[in-house]
């Protein structure tokens, strides 16, 4: 999809708005349906509502006490998980580290994991994050210091690797000629056996508080990561005398993510640091193309057409050129009146905005 250049010059164009409660999660558009997950005083709770109207077709809610201490309320009570949806069910991982499968047809839960009781797990400090995936016959889900693997039909525990405990979603990547699941926890980043949950290579890369966030990206034969202590670092993945290790390719201090994960586009990678800045790396050599601009310290990012798309935690939209020439600002409109953290969707010709306080469905124009 393309829009035009100006298309946020304009009033967008609202289809509908519901009342949704607090959550970091992403809404998932599948089929006629859009999912939604979130938390009610007490309780989690999961949505299926229709995408022609926003009305609610099934809910269903279960209990999930969690109690936030010191400063971290300021981050809000809602799971930060996005769920799945794989085979007819939905699994959504709650913020404390509970798993359940929901048909995604009725609402009916089909089975659930709670790690805490089941296998001791403690989540980090900022509740359960990291969202699963699906891999084949498993759901990877990280809870505690562990990465389990879940028999997505049956809810049985296959293996599970110790590992940090982790804020950052996983990505499965083919890397030194086979299928690895990588991980990038609190203190170092990891390739792990999809099949078995070996531990295949390993690199420290340690954050103060372990607040490593950032999603990892792949691109070629290498890993991107980036911390706000760290910087933004390149690693080749090869096989050597039957090990595989990550060798360093490139390292840069100029650009350190924190809480919003960055975006690739052709050659280069954008993202956004703990000030507010917009960054542009060439993913060749880690070389900064520019820095401009003045966002929040978290904001969701994504690339639709040839233009940068970025939501701020203040509900500020702005559009600009995906170009490594230059910073130019397309157009800028608040598109929300409340805070939000959960990543903004684009699809079947709308955008999905989800705030504190509702979602909304706004109608895109397409370039002419």
């Amino acid at each position: 999809m393309r829009l035009p250049q100006n298309w946020l010059d304009g009033e967008l164009r609202v289809r509908w708005r519901v009342p949704l409660a607090e959550g970091y999660a992403t809404p998932l558009v599948v089929g006629d349906r859009v999912f939604t997950f979130g938390r009610e005083q007490t309780s989690e709770f999961v949505q299926a509502h229709e995408l022609a109207t926003g009305r609610v077709g099934w809910r269903v809610a279960y209990p999930a006490k969690y109690e936030a201490k010191d400063a971290k309320g300021v981050y809000g009570d809602g799971p930060r998980s996005t769920p799945i949806v794989h085979a007819g069910c939905v699994f959504t991982f709650g913020i404390n580290e509970v798993l359940h499968a929901i048909d995604a047809q009725t609402g009916r839960i089909l089975w659930r994991i709670d790690f805490r009781r089941r296998f001791g797990t403690e989540p980090p400090g900022y509740g359960a994050a990291s969202s699963p995936m699906i891999f084949g016959r498993l759901l990877l889900v990280p809870a505690g210091d562990f990465l389990f693997a879940v028999d997505w039909h049956s809810g049985s525990v296959v293996w599970r690797a110790k590992c940090d405990s982790f804020y950052s979603s996983l990505i499965v990547a083919e890397l030194a000629g086979r299928s690895q699941i990588v991980a990038f926890t609190r203190y170092r980043l990891l390739g792990i056996d999809p099949r078995t949950g070996r531990r295949l290579w390993s690199h420290r890369y340690p954050s103060p508080y372990g607040t490593n966030i950032a999603t990892p990206i792949v691109y070629k034969d290498r890993v991107i990561i980036s911390s706000f202590h760290q910087g933004t670092r390149a690693l080749r993945v090869n096989e050597r005398d039957g090990r595989v290790i990550a060798e360093p390719v490139w390292h840069t201090r100029d650009f350190k993510a924190y809480l919003t994960s960055p975006v690739v586009h052709g050659d280069h990678l954008y993202g956004l640091e703990e000030g507010g800045r917009l960054f542009c790396l060439n993913l060749n050599d880690g070389h900064t193309e520019w820095s401009a601009g003045s966002f929040s310290d978290f904001g969701t990012l994504m690339i639709v057409g040839d233009q940068l798309l970025i939501l701020t935690g203040y509900g500020e939209l702005t559009a600009i050129e995906a170009s490594p020439r230059a910073y130019r600002e397309l157009g800028q409109r608040e598109v929300t009146t409340s805070a939000t953290w959960a990543p903004l969707v684009v699809v079947r010709g709308c955008l999905f905005v989800r705030d504190k306080k509702e979602l909304t469905c706004f109608e895109l124009p397409r370039e002419r």
